[in-house]
């Protein structure tokens, strides 16, 4: 979780792209290498993918056990919250996120650990996915129709037209998804109802 929040903000500060798309071997000593890893937006954005990562966790075992295990997985919601909503904020504060999507999450991700708070961990979960899947549809459409903008020169940024797939690739996976979606929204449909009820946590008297 913390690899992929660091990956999100890199990519979300850009890259060092060519006329080519490619990243040249010239282009910095972070341009290729890990250390691409220390900049500042990959350590905010670290940082935020491990508060995302915790806040889920915390508000889906909430929802889905009872006794001790629940009424832990509730105490780590407000932190988790807490530290994303200050990530949300500092990206607000480089320009990377606008200010009215800064103003939402933070609001919502308040709401959700007053949620956790009253025991409503199906709101606090549900405001807990809005509000990542805001925050990176922010990030990257913000810039549309660029998608991945160049530090290098603006003209060699990727655009959602640069980036798509060829008509006859997206047919295939059009009629792929059409053919095989349904299957998996029924399998796993299913599969939450036969485990729709909360697991107990507490021991069972044998």
């Amino acid at each position: 979780a913390t690899l992929l929040g660091a990956v999100v903000g890199v990519l979300a500060g850009g890259l060092a792209l060519g006329p080519d798309g490619e990243v040249p071997a010239d282009g910095g000593a972070l341009a290729r290498t890990a250390g691409t890893l220390a900049q500042p937006g990959a350590l905010l954005g670290a940082l935020g993918g491990l508060a995302a990562a915790a806040l889920l966790g915390a508000t889906y075992l909430g929802l889905r056990t009872t006794g001790g295990v629940r009424d832990r997985a509730r105490a780590w919601v407000g932190p988790s919250a807490g530290v994303l909503a200050a990530v949300v904020l500092v990206a607000g504060t480089g320009g990377g996120l606008p200010g009215t999507v800064v103003t939402v999450c933070v609001a919502v991700l308040g709401a959700a650990a007053l949620a956790a708070r009253a025991g409503r961990e199906g709101w606090a979960f549900a405001l807990s996915v809005a509000v990542q899947a805001v925050v990176v549809v922010a990030l990257f459409v913000q810039d549309a129709p660029v998608l991945l903008s160049s530090t290098l020169n603006p003209a060699w940024s990727v655009t959602i037209e640069s980036a798509r797939a060829s008509a006859y690739a997206l047919s295939t996976i059009s009629w792929a998804a059409l053919v095989l979606l349904p299957g998996v929204l029924v399998y796993q449909g299913l599969a939450y109802w036969v485990f729709r009820r909360r697991v107990a946590s507490d021991p069972v008297p044998t």
